[in-house]
C-alpha cells in the first residue's frame, strides 16, 4: 500500500507529460490536412501568410512534440501557450478572408476550446490569462466582417454560433479543467505532507529504536562489566585472605599448611582470571589462526578430561564418526569446545548428560568436520537462540555473555559456522536462521540443546599444513638437554627482561633463579625503552624477554623490537603478552620477533626459549 501510495505523484506526473506530447502529436497531424487545404486558396493575396503560418505552426507543433519528451521545462504550459497562438494565427487569417465569408473564422472555436482543455491554471488565473485574451482575439475579426451580419441578434448568433457556442462551452469546460487542476494541487500537497510526516516518524521511530537498542546494550555491558570485575577481583580477594593467614602464623608448619592448602586454589582462581582476562581481549580484537592440522577426537578428549575428571555428576557419551582433520588452531578450538561444554555444565547445574558426536560434512566441493555436543539441560526458547553468540548476551544470572560470542568468534575466523538448536529439531528454529538438513546429532530428543559448529577439513594426516613460531614443547626442550647445552658454553647465557611491572620483572628473575640450570644464566631487567637500549648496548643478551606494553608514556614494545632490530640487534627476542598477537611465523618474522610468550611465564615455557635459543 505504501509503495503505491509513493508511486501516485510521479505517476500523475508521467502522465501529464505523456498527455503533453500525445497533444503536440495530434495536433501535428491535425495540421497536415490544413495545410493541404491551403492550396484552394492561393489565388488570395494573403495566401503566403496562410501557407507559410500553417507550415510553421505545424514544424512547431512536431518540434515541440519531441522537445517536451526530452526538455522537462518546456513542458509547463506549452499546450496553452501553444493554442493561444494558433488562435492569434486562425483569427488573422478570419480578418483577412472575405468579409462576406466566416468559414476561416469560425475554426477559432476549435482553438478556444483547446485553451480550456489543456490549461493547468487555477480558474481565477485561467480566466485573466487565458479566457479573456481568447474573446479578445476572438473579437478581432469582427471588425473586418460584413455589417449585415450583425443586423439583428439572431442573424448573429446564426452566422457566428460555433465561435459564440465555444465561448460558452469554453467556460464551463475551464472552470471544470481549472478545479480538477486544484484538487490534484491539493492532493498532491497532501500527499507531499503525509509523506514528510511518514518520514519524520520514520526517523523518530529508528531513532527511539536505536536509543532502545543503545540503552539494552549499555544495561547488559554495565551487567557484565560488574560480573567481570566480580570474578576477577576474586584470585585477589583469595590471595589477599591467604596472605593474611602466612602473617599471622608463628610456625614454620603453619605456614607450610597454610600454604599448602591455598596456594593451589590462588593459582587456579588466577588462572580462571587469567581466561577470563583473554576472553574480553580475543572478544574484541581481530583474530587470525594458523593452519595446523588438528585431531578432533584427541582436542575433544583432552577438553573433557580437564573439565569433568572427578566429576561423576555428570555423564559423557561420545560417537566419533569422522576421518578428516580439521584445519586451524588447536588452541583456539580447544577453547570452542571448552566454552560449549561449560555452557553445558552451566545449563545443567552440574548434573546430567553430554553427548558429543563428529561427522564429516561435504557441501558445495567443500570439507568439514562436524561437532555436535548435545546436553540434557532445559530446553532453551527461541527468542534466547536467535542472539545466543552475542556479546555480553546471556541467559544466566552470573554470566558474562563471552564465552559463546568466543565461540562464535573462533569458528568463523576458521572459516566455519556454528548454532544452536534445542527442544524438538523439526521445528527449524535455529540461532543462524538456517536450516541444514541432518544438522541435529540428537534429533530424537525433545528437551535439552544442541550446540554444532562445522571447521573446514583435509583428508591427508601426515605433515602440518604451517610452521609456528609460538613456544612449544620440543625434544631440545628436556632440562638435561639444555644444562648439557649451556655448560658447553664459553659464557653465560645472558637474559634481558623488559617489563614496565616492577612486580613482573622481579617473578620472572626468581623463577630463573629457581631453575636447576640457573648457573649458566645472567639476567637483568629493565622498564623503559631508554633502559632497553643501554642494556642491549652494555650487556649485549643473548635472549630478550620483551613485553609489549610498557606503560602509557613509552612507546610500544613492538616499536622498541623494530628499533633494536635497525641497530643490528641480533639476539633472540620474545615478544611477551596478554595481548592478542597473530603467531603465525611471517607475521612474527615481519615484526622482528623470533617467537611469542604469553603472560605469565612458567618453568616449561622459559626451558622451550632457552631451546630455541640454543638451537
Amino acid at each position: 500500500m505504501e509503495l503505491a501510495v509513493g508511486r501516485l505523484p510521479t505517476a500523475l506526473t508521467e502522465r501529464r507529460w505523456a498527455s503533453t506530447q500525445i497533444f503536440f502529436a495530434i495536433v501535428a497531424l491535425g495540421w497536415i490536412p490544413f495545410v493541404l487545404s491551403a492550396m484552394s486558396y492561393r489565388n488570395e493575396s494573403w495566401f503566403p501568410w496562410l501557407i507559410s503560418g500553417r507550415v510553421l505552426f505545424l514544424a512547431i507543433a512536431a518540434c515541440l512534440a519531441v522537445l517536451t519528451y526530452f526538455v522537462p521545462r518546456l513542458r509547463k504550459h506549452s499546450e496553452l501557450a501553444y493554442s493561444m497562438a494558433c488562435l492569434a494565427l486562425q483569427a488573422s487569417f478570419g480578418a483577412l478572408e472575405n468579409p462576406a465569408q466566416v468559414d476561416f473564422y469560425n475554426f477559432t472555436s476549435v482553438f478556444i476550446l483547446m485553451t480550456a482543455v489543456f490549461t493547468r491554471l487555477d480558474f481565477s488565473q485561467w480566466l485573466k490569462f487565458s479566457y479573456l485574451p481568447a474573446v479578445l482575439i476572438a473579437g478581432f475579426p469582427l471588425l473586418f466582417k460584413d455589417g449585415r451580419y450583425f443586423e439583428s441578434v439572431g442573424s448573429f448568433v446564426d452566422t457566428f454560433s460555433a465561435v459564440v457556442a465555444s465561448l460558452f462551452i469554453g467556460l464551463l469546460i475551464g472552470h471544470t479543467t481549472c478545479r480538477r487542476n486544484e484538487l490534484l494541487a491539493e492532493n498532491k500537497k497532501l500527499q507531499d505532507e503525509l509523506f514528510k510526516e511518514r518520514d519524520q516518524q520514520k526517523e523518530i521511530i529508528e531513532i527511539q529504536a536505536k536509543e532502545l537498542s543503545e540503552s539494552r546494550v549499555l544495561a547488559e555491558i554495565a551487567r557484565a562489566t560488574q560480573m567481570l570485575a566480580h570474578d576477577v577481583r576474586k584470585p585477589f580477594s583469595a590471595l589477599n585472605l591467604t596472605l593474611n593467614h602466612l602473617l599471622g602464623a608463628r610456625e614454620p608448619e603453619q605456614i607450610a599448611e597454610i600454604a599448602k592448602e591455598s596456594l593451589p586454589e590462588v593459582k587456579e582462581a588466577l588462572v580462571q582470571a587469567d581466561e577470563l582476562i583473554q576472553d574480553v581481549l580475543d572478544v574484541t580484537s581481530e583474530i587470525k589462526t594458523e593452519k595446523d592440522k588438528v585431531e578432533a577426537e584427541e582436542l575433544i578428549r583432552e577438553c573433557v578430561q580437564r573439565l569433568f575428571r572427578g566429576n561423576p555428576e555428570i555423564q559423557i557419551e561420545t560417537e566419533f564418526e569422522h576421518k578428516l582433520l580439521m584445519i586451524g588452531s588447536a588452541k583456539k578450538l580447544k577453547r570452542v569446545v571448552t566454552n560449549i561444554l561449560t555452557n553445558a555444565e552451566e545449563a545443567m547445574q552440574s548434573e546430567g548428560l553430554i553427548r558429543i558426536s563428529t561427522h564429516d560434512v561435504f557441501r558445495n566441493g567443500e570439507q568439514f568436520v562436524r561437532v555436535s555436543i548435545w546436553n540434557s539441560g532445559p530446553v532453551l526458547p527461541a527468542e534466547h537462540r536467535k542472539d545466543i553468540f552475542e556479546l555480553y548476551h546471556t541467559g544466566k544470572s552470573g554470566g558474562h555473555g563471552i564465552g559463546l560470542a568466543i565461540v562464535k568468534k573462533f569458528v568463523n575466523a576458521h572459516g566455519g559456522r556454528v548454532w544452536c538448536e534445542s527442544g524438538d529439531s523439526s521445528d527449524g528454529n535455529r540461532s543462524d536462521g538456517n536450516a541444514i538438513s541432518g544438522s541435529a546429532e540428537f534429533a530424537g530428543e525433545c528437551s535439552g540443546v544442541t550446540f554444532s559448529f562445522e571447521i573446514p577439513a583435509v583428508e591427508d594426516k601426515t605433515t602440518p599444513i604451517q610452521e609456528t613460531l609460538t613456544v612449544s614443547r620440543t625434544e631440545h626442550g628436556s632440562e638435561e638437554a639444555i644444562i648439557r647445552r649451556l655448560a658447553e658454553r664459553d659464557s653465560k647465557l645472558k637474559i634481558l627482561v623488559v617489563d614496565d611491572e616492577r612486580l613482573y620483572r622481579e617473578s620472572a628473575v626468581q623463577l630463573i633463579k629457581w631453575e636447576s640450570y640457573s648457573r649458566y644464566l645472567e639476567v637483568r631487567t629493565a622498564s623503559t625503552a631508554e633502559e632497553t637500549r643501554l642494556s642491549v648496548n652494555a650487556f649485549s643478551p643473548d635472549l630478550i624477554l620483551l613485553d609489549v606494553d610498557l606503560g602509557s608514556h613509552e612507546i610500544s614494545g613492538i616499536e622498541l623490537l623494530k628499533q633494536l632490530r635497525n641497530r643490528g640487534c641480533n639476539a633472540t627476542i620474545c615478544l611477551h603478552s596478554n595481548r592478542y598477537i597473530d603467531p603465525r611465523p611471517e607475521s612474527l618474522r615481519a615484526l622482528g620477533a623470533d617467537a611469542l610468550l604469553p603472560k605469565p611465564i612458567e618453568g616449561s615455557t622459559l626451558r622451550d626459549i632457552l631451546a630455541i635459543n640454543l638451537i
